[in-house]
């Protein structure tokens, strides 16, 4: 398992979080920066569920994830891409409390160097 399988899982839950906000495919794409056929594919579950399972059963995990979501939708300035190392590191902790070990990313590694 790698940082490679975290973050689709991420994206994954979170398209799916604004889908069920009755938010547009086109804006949900537009706010995280993927093609409307990538949120569509993670919204019917075809990619991004490895760890799904895992992360959906943290309430942690999850009060972070709909923070998030809350914060993307009020400010459209804000770049999805400030908030995935946050994401990230709090999925990893989720995954750990069940046993899943994910090795720490070059961004991580290069913070404690």
């Amino acid at each position: 398992m790698s940082v490679k399988e975290v973050l689709p899982a991420i994206r994954s839950m979170l398209a799916e979080i604004m889908i069920k906000r009755n938010i547009s495919l086109y804006r949900v794409s537009k706010i995280l920066g993927i093609s409307p056929a990538a949120v569509e594919n993670y919204v019917k579950k075809k990619r991004g569920t490895s760890l799904r399972e895992f992360l959906e059963k943290d309430p942690d995990f999850m009060e972070v994830l709909n923070d998030v979501v809350d914060k993307l939708l009020v400010d459209e300035t804000t770049e999805f891409e400030n908030y995935y190392c946050v994401l990230c590191t709090e999925g990893k902790k989720a995954l750990k409390r069940t046993g899943v070990e994910i090795p720490s990313c070059y961004y991580e590694t290069s913070l404690l160097h």
